[in-house]
């Protein structure tokens, strides 16, 4: 992955200071969160995290 690619995902996982502030967040209250939706202007989608792989989820299915 390069870091001008529009899916670059970052040296690590939580690599930048606000990702690591909002999971530790949610790791530290997981008991009283019940979901946990991030939404992004870019492209007008809802997105799902999608890891640091390419491969699609075990149970995933999209209809389009």
């Amino acid at each position: 992955m390069h870091p001008c690619d529009d899916t670059y995902c970052g040296p690590f996982p939580e690599s930048e200071p606000e990702v690591k502030a909002v999971a530790n967040f949610l790791r530290k209250h997981r008991k009283h969160i019940r979901a946990y939706l991030s939404f992004h202007a870019y492209a007008q989608m809802l997105l799902y995290p999608y890891s640091y792989k390419y491969a699609t989820i075990p149970n995933f299915s999209c209809v389009i």
